[in-house]
């Protein structure tokens, strides 16, 4: 038996917490991975915690084997903690910071691919990446090179599912939200409950029914909020309002940048988060 272990970044949202608890996850098994200078995951930290984690395994199991052989005695159970998600954020709630995908999903895909270790009870290894683009992931609208780059918004393709709100950064009706999965039916594997009285799949438009792909049944319908503003706007028009947010936020830093002795930046600006200091006249006297 083996206990599930996922792991978020600091500048992670609150929700991830929330989530863990729901599964029943044990609040250390909610590993932390601390950042970079920038806000951003750091990946080496995140490499270091799966080593660490397999060291403790193998060691747990030749240590419960090695006391079966010698003795036969009762031998307390030491959990045995494996990796099964990490969460990348796509413009984090406080600093705006992206965590790079690339570089998250090879270190995951890289742990999936070693070679099993040498005890007898051997576990798939399977890690879940999800990016949390709740506030930055509309950037994937922008066509702009230096937007999407420095957004990491082209290497979503990578990870298993990514979620993004509208009704934040693009101003659609509260609430609208786009959960997005890589995986062919990896909704209804997971969700499906197939009660035929509602799901029947004989009944006319079956293929059309969504109810039994989400957590809950009835759901309000957001995704025709999302498809009437990209009917509208078209995907420039849409990314068009993600590149005029950047645009002001580069001059309110330059703003900022010139009254010095009145406002200060926090830590570096990132492309939709600006974090800066006022100065009152009180504390600029004492400066």
């Amino acid at each position: 038996q083996y206990d599930l272990v996922a792991f978020v970044s600091s500048e992670a949202h609150y929700s991830f917490a929330k989530s863990a608890r729901v599964l029943g996850l044990r609040e250390d098994d909610l590993i932390v991975i601390p950042t970079n200078a920038d806000g951003s995951m750091n990946v080496e930290a995140l490499a270091k915690s799966f080593d660490e984690l397999e060291c403790e395994l193998e060691q747990i199991v030749r240590e419960e084997d090695g006391a079966v052989v010698r003795s036969n005695n009762d031998v307390k159970r030491r959990r045995r903690r494996v990796p099964f998600f990490v969460a990348c954020t796509a413009g984090s709630t406080v600093r705006g910071s992206f965590d790079d995908i690339a570089k998250i999903v090879e270190v995951c895909r890289g742990y999936e691919s070693r070679r099993q270790p040498s005890f007898k009870q051997h576990y798939e290894r399977s890690i879940w990446v999800h990016v949390d683009g709740a506030w930055g992931g509309s950037a994937i609208f922008s066509s702009r090179n230096e937007i999407r780059s420095i957004t990491h918004m082209d290497e979503i393709r990578h990870a298993d599912s990514f979620t993004f709100n509208p009704h934040k950064m693009l101003g659609a009706p509260q609430q609208t939200t786009a959960f997005i999965v890589r995986h062919r039916n990896g909704l209804r594997e997971a969700n499906a409950a197939g009660a035929k009285y509602l799901f029947d799949p004989r009944k006319n438009g079956a293929e059309y029914d969504l109810g039994d792909l989400s957590y809950t049944c009835g759901r309000r319908t957001d995704a025709v909020k999302l498809w009437a503003m990209w009917k509208y706007y078209g995907r420039s028009g849409l990314g068009s309002r993600v590149d005029q947010k950047v645009d002001e936020l580069e001059c309110f830093v330059s703003e900022v940048r010139k009254r010095r002795n009145t406002f200060a930046l926090a830590c570096r600006p990132w492309p939709f988060n600006v974090n800066f200091f006022y100065f009152p006249p009180r504390i600029r006297e004492v400066l």
